[in-house]
């Protein structure tokens, strides 16, 4: 079993060595606000077979660099709640703002911008085996009475302002 597993090791580091950097594709971002202001986000990405084995033999732990780079985002708290080879879920106690407005409560979202999180990247020990495309393809931010905003690839998305009625 400890010979399979150093052969196994060497044949990734000799397969990182001699292959272009791999390519890890986000794919979709769902962010649903909560009532209190929390959200649950949801990220879809696409791991190329090296990736994979780096995730599978822990060289490479997603839910651990998924929270650091989400932290910024939640004043509370960050909980990973699923991570599997194609999507992380995660929970964040305080994402949007909320107040009292007019006749219901204001949501308003935090800017998240995508080259603040490939910055964050290019400083892990692991950049060099990845090439990654951080901005999802689709992003999507959904409001506790069903109202959705939509950016498609796009590095920056913007603040959201969003009114929810009372019921």
């Amino acid at each position: 079993m400890k010979k399979s597993m150093m052969l196994m090791i060497g044949l990734v580091a000799a397969v990182l060595v001699v292959s272009p950097a791999a390519a890890f594709e986000t794919t979709s971002l769902d962010i649903s606000v909560g009532q209190s202001g929390g959200a649950v986000v949801t990220l879809g990405y696409h791991l190329t077979p090296i990736e994979m084995t780096a995730v599978y033999l822990h060289l490479i732990d997603p839910s651990t660099e998924l929270a650091a780079a989400l932290s910024p985002f939640s004043s509370r708290g960050v909980e990973v709640r699923s991570v599997s080879v194609d999507e992380a879920v995660i929970s964040l106690d305080s994402y949007a703002e909320t107040s009292p407005g007019g006749q219901g409560m204001q949501y308003i979202t935090p800017k998240i911008d995508f080259e603040r999180a490939d910055s964050y990247l290019q400083n892990t020990w692991f950049v060099g085996f990845i090439n990654p495309d951080i901005s999802p393809s689709i992003t999507t931010t959904r409001f506790p009475d069903g109202f959705i905003e939509t950016a498609t690839d796009q590095s920056v998305i913007p603040s959201y302002t969003h009114n929810v009625p009372a019921v």
